[in-house]
Order: C-alpha cells, then structure tokens, then sequence
C-alpha cells in the first residue's frame, strides 16, 4: 500500500478534508441545496482577491511565498485559486522548519542517511540533528581554511570563521547577525574588533556563539550568544567542562587575536570582495541578529603581493590555511 493510500485511509480526520467537506459542513439543509451558493460566493471571492493582489503587487509575493514550500514547477502549474488556499495555509507554518524538512529529504535521496528508516521520525528535532549533523561535515570540508578549527572532540568543535561565507555555512539555523545573508557588515565589524568563536556540537543542532572584544574598547567583556540571539550566562549552556575550560583559556590568553588577523590576506580579499572595495561606516550591532540562511561554497585568493583594488582577481584558487590555534594558549 502506498504512503498516499494508507494515510487516506488511516490518516488523522484533518488530513483528508477538502473544501467541499467545509462547504457541506456549513450548508444546514439535509441535502445540501445550498453548496451552489457557497461555492459561487468562493468564486467571486477568489476572482475579487486575483484582482486586488494583481494590482496591489501582492500576486508575487503570494507566487514566491508558495514557491519557496514546493518549487517553480510545481507553483506554475496551480491556478490561482489552488495557488491562494495553499498559500493561506503555508503562511501559516514555520518556513525555516519546512526548509531543513525538505533539505532532509533532498539528503536521504542521495542516500546519505544509510539504514535509516523515516517512517520512525515522529520529533522535528530529530530531523533537524541528521542535517544539521551532516551540514556540520560539509562545512568542515569546504571552509577547513576559511574557517580554522581551534578546538575539536567526539562531542564538540570549535571554529573561528575568517570570511563571511564560512560564517554563513556554520552559523546556519541561527539568528545571529554575523551570519546573516541579508547584511555582511556586523560579519566584518566582529572580526575585526575581536575574537569571535562559534561552539557547535556534532551529533544535535547546538551551537553558541562567544564574542571577545579587543579593539576600541566596543563591547562590556566576553558574551555568550545562544541560537535565538539571546544574551546567555556561560553557567545555563549545555557546554561541557573542557569546552568551558578551553574557552576560559582562550578568553585569558595574550595571544588571542581577532579573526582577521587569522589569516589578513583571507579576511581582506572577502572584506573587498562584498564591501566593493571601500571602507564602509558599520554600526555596532546590540544583537547577532540573522534574518535567512544561505550557503556558499567559495574560497579566497592569497595573492603574493598585497592585495590591492586593482590587483584583486575574481579566479579562485586553493591556498594554505591559517596555522591550527594551539588549546594550550
């Protein structure tokens, strides 16, 4: 028995109600003479809507929004009227939440969850662990140069993100602002004021965000960042006692530099390369605020001479990373 029939028939009540089901629930005669009616002021209704949302603008926005829940292909072949129901329903759920759902599936197609059985997921969370699990070896992959590990366990690692990309890749699922794909400045401002380190645990979807603050005296001392961009005491993580151990040496350390001094020819060719080769005036953000995600696999010149606005190249090429930072710091 196919997944469709079986949850046609076993289904919770919900799942199976189609509109004429409301309809004739609303029609109060016993044999239903009165669904002509209902069903022509839909119509109009929907006629009515397809005319405002055409000229108000808000037909896009409606297309974009379904869109971005079932694809291209999918959305062009709705009517518009099949396009509206689903999109009042849609706007209702939680976008981020259907996109790991769907990236789930994307992953398990390409039989990257060996032996799993998906019948057995039942917890959202369960599901956000796998991609985010898998997500996590992706990233340390691609950006292992733009963004060196300074600490890892069977548990835990710790990584110091150098160009905005990686801090995209790693700070994904979070609504910290220097991993946000709307606005690179706060990236810029943090990395170059001070030590910024995102904790991320391997097998669930758990990462902190610790800020250092070096230069110009921005900033009341290290801060902890959780994934909802809360301000959080280092005591109410679920950190382990290494972790906490490790960080507590990086914070006290002399030696602790910020990100852009990782790796300075990295960080200024990302810098040039969103910045449009000229200094920007960045505010100092109060909050790691992030508004989407996006993923970018790129890596960096490191040209032999300084990089300069003429001398900057768009080819892309693969260079030696930044020295591992030492625990013993």
């Amino acid at each position: 028995m196919s997944y469709s029939k079986y949850y046609k028939e076993h289904g919770p009540s919900w799942l199976n109600t189609s509109l004429l089901e409301i309809f004739k629930k609303m029609d109060i005669s016993k044999t239903k003479k009165y669904l002509p009616i209902y069903i022509n002021f839909f119509r109009n209704r929907l006629d009515d809507f397809e005319v405002s949302y055409n000229t108000d603008g808000e037909s896009q926005y409606v297309f974009e929004t379904v869109e971005s829940y079932i694809g291209t292909e999918k959305t062009n072949e709705l009517s518009f009227g099949e396009l509206l129901v689903m999109y009042r329903f849609v706007d209702n759920m939680d976008r981020e939440k259907i996109k790991t759902i769907n990236k789930f599936c994307e992953f398990n197609e390409k039989g990257l969850f060996p032996g799993l059985d998906t019948t057995k997921l039942t917890d959202f969370t369960e599901i956000e662990s796998y991609v985010a699990t898998l997500e996590l070896k992706e990233a340390e992959k691609m950006f292992s140069k733009q963004a060196p590990k300074v600490y890892d366990d069977k548990n835990w690692m710790v990584v110091r993100p150098i160009t905005y990309e990686s801090s995209l890749k790693y700070g994904a699922t979070t609504k910290w602002c220097t991993a946000s794909s709307s606005n690179s400045d706060h990236f810029f401002r943090y990395t170059r004021n001070g030590a910024l380190f995102y904790i991320l645990n391997k097998s669930k979807n758990y990462k902190v965000a610790l800020y250092v603050p070096l230069k110009g005296g921005e900033g009341d001392g290290p801060s902890f960042w959780n994934q909802v961009d809360s301000r959080v005491d280092s005591m109410s993580l679920e950190l382990d006692y290494d972790i906490m151990v490790f960080l507590k040496s990086q914070i006290n350390s002399l030696k602790l530099c910020t990100n852009d001094k990782l790796d300075s020819q990295i960080w200024n060719a990302c810098f040039q390369k969103h910045n449009h080769f000229e200094e920007k005036h960045i505010e100092v953000p109060t909050r790691l605020i992030r508004n989407t995600v996006r993923m970018v696999d790129v890596d960096y010149p490191v040209a032999e001479q300084p990089v300069t606005e003429d001398g900057l190249i768009d080819e892309l090429f693969e260079i030696d990373g930044p020295a591992m930072v030492s625990q013993e710091q």
